[in-house]
């Protein structure tokens, strides 16, 4: 069975509304689209509305072409865009001698679903609602997983980053009111108490944490409306905290940072 619903008439009208949204939005991400021809973008169009395979042609001619036939697949399956992924990094070989899951496609894919700061979009994202399955399939869900995609020389940086960095997009997510359905960052629970685990030592006594801590509290202690994914993101950061495998001194430093009323310095 298609993943493109071609002779359901409701499908198509809802597809072809969304086009100009996924036009605008690729269009400002992908700098390579510029290149592309007019027959080529039509080609695009074609291969977003009924799966056109002669359309690949064009799709594989970006730069990031793995990104962005997955972003313009219909199928939200993640074992069949995990097919797609792996049939796209076999015949992209075929047109081009750039690999198509490169370090670089990684990166740019976490640029463009990062909600912390406000970028402008149509539709339901920068990604139109698909960074939560995007990142399922594009990027590594664990932290050893991302080591040995990176490689060993990058381990040190890849567990400051994920020690790190999801304290200020957690962070951020509690205190915003907006954009709760597409941001990746409920997801990485897990790769931050590996990255944790590891280092927690290292890197207590930087802001981050101090600042998640307060805007968890802040969260906590408000009467106002609340998204369920914000409580569930709430829930999951202070069992993450009071999981007896983690490092006694991140409950510790929690205990010090509430006493300093969340003092920086």
């Amino acid at each position: 069975m298609s993943d493109w619903k071609c002779e359901d008439k409701e499908w198509m009208k809802q597809r072809k509304k969304k086009w100009p949204q996924y036009r605008n939005n690729f269009s400002d991400a992908l700098e390579d689209i510029s290149d592309l021809t007019k027959e080529e973008l039509e080609d695009l169009k074609n291969y977003f509305l009924t799966g056109c395979k002669s359309a690949l042609k064009a799709i594989y001619k970006v730069r990031s072409s793995l990104l962005l036939e997955l972003w313009l697949y219909p199928s939200d399956e993640l074992e069949v865009l995990k097919k797609v992924f792996d049939r796209h990094c076999v015949e992209k070989t075929c047109y081009s001698e750039l690999l198509a899951y490169r370090a670089d496609v990684r990166q740019l894919f976490l640029l463009k679903a990062g909600h912390r700061h406000k970028f402008s979009y149509k539709g339901n994202s920068r990604l139109n609602g698909r960074d939560i399955i995007l990142d399922q399939v594009l990027i590594p869900q664990t932290l050893e997983e991302y080591i040995a995609l990176e490689g060993e020389s990058e381990r040190e940086h890849l567990v400051r980053k994920f020690c790190m960095d999801p304290c200020y997009d957690w962070g951020d997510f509690l205190t915003r009111t907006e954009r709760f359905d597409t941001d990746i960052c409920v997801n990485k629970i897990d790769i931050w108490k590996s990255a944790v685990k590891l280092s927690f030592e290292q890197y207590k006594d930087e802001k981050g944490i101090v600042w998640l801590i307060e805007d968890l509290d802040t969260f906590l202690a408000s009467t106002g409306e609340k998204h369920p994914k914000q409580i569930k993101l709430a829930q999951d950061i202070i069992d993450a905290i009071n999981d007896p495998e983690m490092p006694q001194s991140l409950r510790d430093r929690v205990a010090e940072i509430r006493a300093s009323n969340y003092a920086t310095e």
